[in-house]
């Protein structure tokens, strides 16, 4: 199988379990390529996103904070605006180049770790473009701002207790599923007591 697995750098979690996904299903067999789709314009555009994002949140915590209010507000409102959010106007320039690259590609499967690279997916097929099934992973602990307009087939959540929150943010619940959140193989493993005593010394 060939997967596609697309994440952005605004902040490590989306692209750790991008990489537990790329691990995990390398590890079967199958070929997996993990990609920053903002990358596609060239690293230093994929950079100045990421750390545009990094950079903000450190630097402006209550602003950001301001900011995820409004993202939190407009979530509630957008059934009834007419209008896509500008956060998901955003990426259609992003979209159109990651449209080049999967006509050329033809993934079997497209993963998704993060909201951006979810609504460029959900741009392409609103302008009709045939994608194979898409999956989101969401990294956090509860549905974030504009999740509602990630068109997935599965939508992929840290636990069972969170579901309803996605379901309340408009996702149909049929396709949820509480599978967690990806972490890479190393954290699976464990060691006894005084084994670990003996290697921390």
């Amino acid at each position: 199988m060939e997967a596609l697995i697309l994440s952005c750098s605004t902040g490590g979690g989306h692209n750790a379990a991008a990489k537990a996904v790329q691990d995990a299903l390398s590890r079967q067999g199958h070929h997996a390529i993990l990609l920053d789709p903002y990358s596609l314009q060239g690293q230093a555009v994929a950079d100045k996103v990421g750390r545009f994002y990094v950079d903000f949140v450190r630097t402006a915590p209550r602003l950001f904070g301001v900011v995820y209010k409004l993202g939190e507000a407009y979530t509630k409102l957008q059934e009834h605006l007419p209008h896509h959010s500008p956060v998901y106007l955003f990426q259609r320039k992003t979209a159109r180049t990651l449209k080049q690259y999967l006509e050329k590609s033809q993934p079997d499967v497209i993963v998704t770790t993060h909201v951006f690279a979810g609504e460029m997916l959900t741009m392409l097929r609103n302008e009709g473009m045939k994608l194979p099934p898409v999956v989101y992973i969401a990294t956090d602990y509860t549905s974030i701002p504009f999740t509602q307009e990630v068109q997935a087939d599965r939508y992929i959540v840290g636990h069972k207790d969170i579901v309803q929150s996605f379901v309340a943010a408009g996702l149909p619940e049929w396709k949820i599923l509480p599978y967690g959140i990806p972490v890479n193989e190393a954290f699976q493993s464990r060691m006894s007591r005084p084994d670990a005593c003996r290697w921390l010394g």
